[in-house]
């Protein structure tokens, strides 16, 4: 929950700060039938963003597509912020195209992590409206310090390339730093095996099975699950707080009762578990 706060903190604030001196460039002195193709724009690249995030989720059988629309929503939020000072840089180049790029990225970033933000909830019923005003704090938090930020460089140095190029460059190193180190793909990792998605279940489901079916204990059928999703020890050291010699104690007693002798002979027995 930090982590996915601080993620759309950054992030909306990189996007508003970038916004608001799109704003100034003539975005906000648009005819209507210009505002109009703005916001058109803009509306079709979220559209199908949108789309394309919930297909790859719905339809991912791991998490690399989980990781790569994670990762094409940051290059196109980078996007929508180096392409800050080319109307300046190139007075012919309109400053619709960009704004659009800029207003489409955050939508699909909003989306996307929003979807998470709803699984988190949906698992830790407990602490769902906690979780919900934290992150909705954030990521109300976040653009309103960007917008301070744009109108104060413009009140100060008004607007030029050379006030352009310092925001464009904090934002950008804004971003770099929400994906890179606050929200990673590690981090996106985890947030998806929360999100209960079908084949989850079905695997839990199997594990489920194979834990009743030899008599496992509690503590002898978490350390399983994890085992059986490939994780090594020290990921289960540090998951369940246990020492390395308790945890390949237990490990020993599993391969035990279900008569293995490897981990991939547990994966492949799970696997094998509705047959």
């Amino acid at each position: 929950m930090t982590k996915l706060s601080l993620a759309s903190f950054l992030v909306g604030f990189a996007n508003e700060a970038t916004r608001t001196l799109y704003v100034q460039m003539g975005v906000a002195n648009s005819s209507g039938a210009s505002y109009a193709f703005i916001q058109a724009i803009a509306a079709f690249v979220a559209t199908s963003g949108i789309v394309a995030i919930a297909l790859a989720l719905l339809g991912s059988k791991t998490e690399h597509m989980a990781k790569n629309a994670y990762h094409a929503l940051v290059v196109l939020l980078m996007a929508g912020t180096l392409l800050l000072p080319l109307p300046l840089v190139y007075p012919h180049v309109s400053v619709h195209i960009p704004y659009a790029v800029n207003a489409a990225s955050y939508t699909c970033f909003g989306m996307f992590m929003w979807i998470i933000v709803a699984g988190v909830c949906g698992r830790y019923r407990h602490a769902k409206v906690r979780t919900f005003g934290i992150v909705r704090a954030a990521w109300a938090l976040g653009p309103l310090l960007g917008l301070l930020l744009g109108r104060f460089v413009l009140h100060r140095a008004g607007l030029s390339v050379e006030t352009a190029f310092p925001v464009m460059l904090l934002a950008a190193a804004v971003l770099l730093l929400a994906s890179n180190a606050v929200f990673t793909e590690s981090d996106l990792v985890k947030a998806m095996d929360i999100i209960p998605l079908a084949r989850k279940r079905r695997f839990r489901a199997k594990c489920m099975r194979v834990i009743e079916r030899y008599g496992l204990s509690e503590r002898e059928g978490e350390i399983m699950i994890m085992l059986a999703k490939g994780r090594n020890l020290p990921y289960v050291q540090e998951h369940l707080y246990l020492s390395r010699s308790t945890v390949s104690t237990h490990r020993q007693h599993i391969y035990q009762k279900l008569e293995i002798h490897s981990q991939q002979e547990l994966m492949n027995l799970v696997e094998r578990a509705e047959e």
